[in-house]
């Protein structure tokens, strides 16, 4: 993967590299059949220094967060353009976009179609840190309409990536708290493994949950699914979902649950929702699940 210097207007930087997407190589078009490029992304976006098979032209929805602004390079005269966007599985790790050779650029807050390839990624220096972000050149960028068909309300979410893939179906939920004084939703599910056995017996329902699944709470979506402190009160049969240890064998069904963080001065819930929206950021799912006061009550 290569990698160029970004020179950002806001920080001082220290350059030492460049290569770029003035260098594009168009390769053959990859089946996404093969490789599955949402996946692929994701993970590059959270780590721009990954390995990848995405390799060569490919196309992806995204949302564009930014206008179009101008950066410049070390050793480079030419003045590049950029858009930053996000795509639905990893709304918190932005892809830089090189849009230099798209004669008409989207706005910010749009959806976009884009095709092209990655080509490495920028870096800087900030407040004595390195930051990395992908950098994918793009050769065309088409607006994107997410679809506005109604969600499915039914208590069956069907999830899916490159390697792993269940059934989930909500049983319950209830509210706890720790000695941290920390207050918790825990929320209970059944989960079918249907991918197929491997020799690595990893549980990987957490990452599946944390691409496709996102928890909220009234208008509130919960970004504290807790991995770490856990809530006093917890069903015993129930495994951890982000646990890779938890692991459920092909074809089989078990409960597990999720530690969801709340404001303990927040007023009680009545309902938290589990929601899907699918690579093309259409609403698919929303589950109303009811929260009771308690375990005890729960049951």
């Amino acid at each position: 993967m290569k990698k160029r210097l970004f020179i950002l207007a806001i920080v001082l930087c220290s350059i030492v590299s460049l290569s770029g997407c003035k260098a594009f190589n168009i390769l053959s078009d990859i089946g996404q059949s093969t490789v599955d490029v949402y996946s692929a992304l994701d993970s590059l976006a959270a780590n721009p220094d990954g390995s990848t098979e995405l390799d060569g032209r490919v196309s992806f929805v995204a949302y564009v967060a930014t206008e179009a602004f101008e950066e410049t390079f070390e050793d480079d005269d030419k003045t590049y353009m950029y858009q930053i966007v996000y795509i639905c599985r990893n709304m918190n790790d932005p892809i830089h976009v090189d849009v230099t050779d798209i004669k008409t650029k989207l706005p910010a807050d749009s959806y976009a179609t884009i095709t092209g390839e990655v080509v490495g990624n920028l870096y800087w220096t900030e407040d004595n840190r390195q930051k990395k972000v992908l950098d994918f050149c793009a050769v065309a960028m088409d607006p994107f309409e997410p679809s506005d068909q109604e969600p499915n309300t039914e208590n069956q979410l069907v999830l899916k990536d490159s390697t792993k893939s269940g059934v989930v179906e909500f049983v319950g939920a209830h509210y706890s708290s720790n000695t941290f004084n920390k207050k918790f939703i825990v929320v209970y599910l059944n989960f079918k493994n249907t991918a197929e056995d491997t020799n690595v017996k990893l549980n990987g329902l957490g990452n599946l949950i944390k691409d496709f699944v996102v928890m909220r709470v009234n208008d509130e979506y919960m970004d504290s699914i807790n991995t770490a402190i856990k809530p006093d009160d917890i069903d015993s049969a129930a495994l951890d979902a982000f646990s890779l240890q938890a692991y459920t064998y092909s074809g089989k069904t078990q409960m597990y649950y999720l530690a969801i963080e709340v404001d303990k001065d927040a007023d009680p819930a009545e309902h938290i929702w589990a929601e899907v929206y699918d690579d093309e950021f259409a609403f698919t799912n929303s589950i109303a699940i009811p929260v009771a006061a308690s375990l005890e009550d729960m049951k």
